[in-house]
């Protein structure tokens, strides 16, 4: 009788083991399903999409992406380099060239990628993956285009110089700042989209890091593999 008992409790016991093994899911899935739709958000950038996946602190200034979020900022100074003309003195056109310049950077940032391994360590987990980038995000500020710009610029006043006197002497001198920045603001930044893929292409081996936040998987971190 002790002997049926003793079998029948190690049964359970298998039993028991078996079925609460089945009943935890599987997590690689869903962090999958996490890294690349943060990669292909990324890919068609769509930084309102790129939310979805990860935690936004990492494309803030400092952040691990902070070249998809400080692109707007990133317009903003160079609008601040062209002088004293301010936003709401842009033309329709003007405005239009910048969301064009915007949506190019964005678009060309991250050409493809490849998922690597995955990691899970309790509430925490790594992906690797291979990004292929259009261009370097990290040197996209120091590109130069003075030259190109110098000639652009002479060709121009060379071409306008009646009217832009014409401008000075009936509105003032901020009129034809203003006049000079919309009319040239779509070809300047023509110039730069061009540098911008000049410069070549890069890979990068990176790393994902997921945390587990009240069952869902937020990509807190993408870095560098080093």
């Amino acid at each position: 009788m002790k002997k049926k008992i003793s079998l029948l409790i190690v049964l359970v016991l298998i039993l028991s083991l078996a079925f609460t093994g089945c009943g935890k899911k599987d997590p690689t899935p869903d962090i999958k399903a996490q890294a690349t739709g943060l990669l292909d958000a990324m890919q068609a950038g769509d930084v309102a999409k790129m939310g979805e996946f990860a935690d936004p602190s990492i494309w803030e200034a400092g952040g691990d992406l902070e070249s998809f979020g400080t692109l707007d900022s990133f317009v903003d100074d160079f609008i601040d380099s062209l002088g004293s003309v301010k936003k709401e003195d842009l033309s329709a056109e003007a405005t239009d060239a910048i969301e064009k310049f915007k949506t190019f950077i964005l678009e060309n940032m991250v050409e493809s990628y490849e998922i690597g391994e995955i990691k899970v360590e309790g509430d925490t987990a790594t992906v690797d993956a291979v990004v292929n980038y259009g261009f370097d995000p990290d040197k996209i500020e120091s590109i130069d285009v003075n030259s190109d710009l110098e000639t652009l610029v002479n060709t121009y006043m060379a071409e306008n110089m009646d009217a832009l006197i014409e401008v000075l002497n009936s509105q003032g001198e901020e009129a034809l700042q203003n006049k000079i920045v919309n009319d040239l603001i779509g070809d300047i930044l023509d110039l730069f989209s061009k540098a911008v893929l000049d410069q070549g292409g890069m890979s990068e081996n990176s790393v994902l890091i997921l945390k587990n936040i009240e069952d869902k998987w937020v990509i807190t971190e993408f870095k560098a593999r080093v």
